[in-house]
C-alpha cells in the first residue's frame, strides 16, 4: 500500500483525491500561491507529475489537467499523481499571454518555460519554478507537462521528447507512442525547458500540445485526456488495454520562420502542412496593401506551429517548420 503525501499543507493518505495550494511567496498585498492536487493510489506505484498552465491563456491544457483530477479514481490507481493545473496562476488571472506578467526586477516579463530549474533567491517567476522543480517534480519518476494553443499560436497536436546527448529516452519514446499522436518532435538539449531540466534530473519527462488559438475546444481537450489516460495505462497505473501509435511522423530538429519587416501577415498555408523548401507561406503587407515581403518555407518539414497574431514586428517569429526523419 502507499504511504501518505505530504506538500506543503496539501496531504494524501492512500486511496484520497486532496487539492489545496501550494504556497509560493507574497504580492504586495497578499499571499501568491498555485493550486495542487495530490491523486494517492491505494496500490504501491510510480509518483507521476502533471504540470499545465506555464502559459496562463492555454486553456485546453488546463482543462485537460483538471479532466485528470476528475477521472482518476485514487482506488483504482497504483501509485500517486501529483497535478499543477495552472503553475501561472498569475499569468492565468490576468489573462496574460505566453508570460509570467509580474516584472522580474524590472527587465519584463519572463516565459517561465525557459528559466528553469529557477532560482529560490530570485524574483517571483523563478521561486514559482523552484518550488514546483524541487518540492513537486522530484517526488516523482514521471513528468507531464501539458500545452494547449496559446492564444497566439496554432499548433499541430504533437507530443516533444527531450533529447538529452544523442539519443532520446526509449521510456519516453514508449510513452509519446501511448499518447497516440500522429506527430512526436524531439525538442534537443533545450536548457531551461521543464522537460530537458527534468530528464537531466533522471526523470522521465515529456510535454503535450493540442489546441488552436486560445479557444477552449472540447475535441482537443478529449484528445490531450485520452491519450494520458492510455499513457496511465501504459504505466500500469490504472487497469485497461493499451494502445500503442507505432505510424507516427517524428521530427528531429525545429527551425524558425522570421520576419524581415513589420505589418500584417496573411499566412496562406495551414498548420500541419508538409512543406517543401522555398514555398510561399504567405506575405506582409503595409497598411495599404502593399506586399513588403513574402514569406517562404526556410526547410522542407511540417510546419507544424504558426504564431497567428497578424500584427508582426522587424525579426519576429512566424512559424516553425519540424524537419522529419524519413
Amino acid at each position: 500500500m502507499n504511504e501518505k503525501i505530504s506538500i506543503g499543507t496539501v496531504i494524501a493518505g492512500p486511496g484520497e483525491k486532496v487539492s489545496g495550494y501550494l504556497s509560493i511567496g507574497y504580492k504586495p498585498a497578499s499571499e501568491y500561491s498555485i493550486p495542487l492536487t495530490i491523486i494517492n493510489g491505494i496500490n504501491d506505484g510510480p509518483i507521476l507529475t502533471i504540470i499545465s498552465g506555464q502559459h496562463g491563456t492555454e486553456y485546453v491544457g488546463i482543462c485537460a489537467a483538471i479532466e485528470i483530477i476528475q477521472r482518476v479514481d485514487p482506488k483504482k490507481l497504483s501509485g500517486a499523481i501529483l497535478v499543477l493545473p495552472v503553475v501561472n496562476a498569475a499569468g492565468f488571472e490576468q489573462r496574460s499571454r505566453l508570460a509570467f506578467p509580474i516584472e522580474d526586477e524590472f527587465s519584463g516579463t519572463r516565459n517561465i518555460n525557459r528559466i528553469w530549474p529557477g532560482d529560490q533567491n530570485g524574483s517571483l517567476a523563478h521561486v514559482t519554478i523552484h518550488m514546483v522543480f524541487n518540492k513537486v517534480v522530484k517526488r516523482g519518476q514521471y513528468l507531464f507537462d501539458i500545452h494547449g494553443g496559446d492564444i497566439y499560436e496554432s499548433i499541430t497536436s504533437c507530443v516533444l521528447v527531450p533529447k538529452i546527448g544523442s539519443e532520446v529516452d526509449p521510456a519516453v519514446l514508449g510513452i509519446a507512442e501511448a499518447i497516440g499522436f500522429d506527430t512526436i518532435i524531439e525538442v534537443q538539449n533545450a536548457r531551461g525547458y521543464s522537460i530537458t531540466e527534468a530528464g537531466l534530473a533522471g526523470i522521465t519527462s515529456f510535454a503535450v500540445s493540442a489546441g488552436d488559438s486560445g479557444r477552449l475546444e472540447e475535441k482537443f481537450v478529449e484528445e490531450l485526456v485520452a491519450g494520458l489516460m492510455n499513457s496511465l495505462r501504459h504505466l500500469k497505473m490504472i487497469e485497461g488495454a493499451v494502445e500503442l501509435r507505432k505510424n507516427y511522423r517524428l521530427g528531429y530538429e525545429v527551425v524558425k520562420i522570421k520576419s524581415r519587416t513589420g505589418g500584417l501577415f496573411y499566412q496562406r498555408v495551414p498548420v500541419g502542412t508538409i512543406v517543401q523548401k522555398g514555398q510561399k507561406i504567405g506575405e506582409i503587407i503595409s497598411m495599404d496593401g502593399r506586399i513588403l515581403e513574402s514569406v517562404h518555407a526556410v526547410e522542407s518539414g511540417l510546419l507544424f506551429e504558426s504564431f497567428c497574431n497578424p500584427a508582426v514586428n522587424t525579426g519576429e517569429t512566424l512559424g516553425e517548420i519540424a524537419l522529419l526523419r524519413s
